[in-house]
């Protein structure tokens, strides 16, 4: 873990034994969950470090996980489900399971996100035919509010404040669904290669997207337009990216060496 401001190194937990594919924070920072492809999930408490839960998982996958918008639940995606718990801080069992939710429609989960106002959990995966199918639900009662056919090769979906949904392809376009409509608004073009990540910036609908084509993008979530091309990393292939909560930076995860943090300072 690394400290935005320090720009240093501040902490190193020893979590899994192979591979982590997805972490999220809690919104406070003081509680860390992370899915491995060694079979485990696990939450961790930032200060000490220290283990607070651990589930197992079905052989050597890692499962999508995310903390709403305000921690109070943790959504996980499992084979044909959405497992939603419930974050207890008041007990020595952090998190309790309150409901899971059968989804024969996402087999093989690749990625799950909240909107920022945390109304809206979504969940992409893969169908048994292959088919790519993205899930949303509704956080008040988890019944299912969007069911979207996709293209295969989607590996992440991003919501944004105003209800749109954005999703990086295999064939190297962005798709936005209107999730009200359940409609397919924009295809956005421009990468070279396969989207691997897409994030909205939560103060507004700015989206950017990140490609094994070495470039990170800016558009306009609404309009589709493109605004910019913030990055390009020769000979990285970049893999991930996130806004941050509170602030116009975002953090570019490029490959298994980089670590970049970009700030705008523009109208953007």
């Amino acid at each position: 873990m690394w400290s935005t401001s320090h720009k240093k190194s501040v902490k190193t937990i020893l979590a899994h034994k192979k591979s982590i594919r997805s972490l999220s924070f809690s919104t406070d920072s003081g509680l860390l969950a992370s899915s491995s492809e060694d079979g485990s999930d696990k939450l961790w408490d930032v200060p000490t470090g220290a283990p607070e839960a651990l589930w197992r998982q079905r052989g050597n996958f890692a499962d999508p996980l995310a903390f709403s918008p305000n921690s109070d639940f943790l959504a996980l995606g499992r084979y044909q489900a959405l497992e939603w718990y419930e974050l207890e801080r008041q007990s020595d069992q952090k998190l309790s399971l309150v409901r899971t939710i059968s989804s024969s429609a996402t087999a093989n989960p690749s990625d799950v996100t909240f909107d920022p106002n945390g109304s809206v959990v979504a969940m992409v995966g893969q169908e048994l035919d292959n088919k790519t199918v993205i899930m949303a639900w509704s956080t008040k009662d988890l019944k299912v509010t969007a069911t979207l056919q996709a293209p295969t090769g989607i590996d992440s979906v991003s919501i944004s404040r105003g209800g749109v949904l954005a999703a990086g392809g295999g064939d190297g376009a962005v798709r936005l669904w209107n999730l009200d409509r359940g409609e397919l608004v924009h295809t956005l073009l421009g990468h070279e290669k396969r989207v691997t990540g897409v994030a909205f910036r939560p103060q507004d609908d700015i989206l950017a997207s990140i490609s094994a084509d070495n470039s990170v993008r800016l558009w306009n979530g609404q309009t589709g337009k493109a605004l910019e091309t913030v990055a390009t990393l020769d000979d990285i292939t970049q893999e991930h990216l996130a806004f941050s909560p509170v602030e116009r930076r975002f953090l570019a995860v490029a490959g298994y060496r980089n670590l970049e943090i970009w700030s705008r300072s523009d109208s953007h």
